[in-house]
């Protein structure tokens, strides 16, 4: 779950799991720049780095509010650097659009995101009690 108070937010978690040939599936719906960075990955990494980029892509058309309707080859997520993953949009200026894109740090059995449509916002995980839903 996502909570914000500023603005509608995207969040996807992911369990990494088999999926047939994760190839078979970013060629039909990832950008071609995320496909490629599919491909350069040795096979027993596509799995979760396939789940990586969905992950992203799902957390962004969440936050747009098209869910998978969105065109999910018009933007890229495959790219990141020191300070994290980013968006670049296809049709559109990323600097302009003001995004925020955050992997979560889930360990090795899943991949999760949050995109949030304004520039330089971080996201914070917290963890609630086991027992939370019943002190409530």
């Amino acid at each position: 779950m996502g909570i914000s108070t500023a603005t509608p937010i995207g969040v996807d978690v992911e369990a990494i799991r088999p999926v047939g040939d994760p190839l078979t599936i970013a060629r039909a719906h990832f950008h071609r720049n995320e496909i490629a960075a599919l491909t350069q990955v040795p096979q027993s990494r596509q799995g979760p780095t396939f789940f990586r980029l969905w992950t992203r892509k799902e957390a962004v058309v969440k936050a747009l509010g098209t869910g998978l309707m969105g065109a999910l080859d018009g933007f890229d997520v495959s790219a990141g650097d020191p300070s994290g993953p980013a968006i670049a949009w296809e049709d559109m200026d990323p600097v302009a659009s003001g995004w925020s894109l955050s992997d979560l740090d889930l360990g090795p059995e899943a991949a999760g995101a949050v995109a949030i449509p304004l520039p330089g916002q971080s996201c914070h995980r917290y963890h609630l009690p086991k027992d939370w839903a019943a002190r409530a």
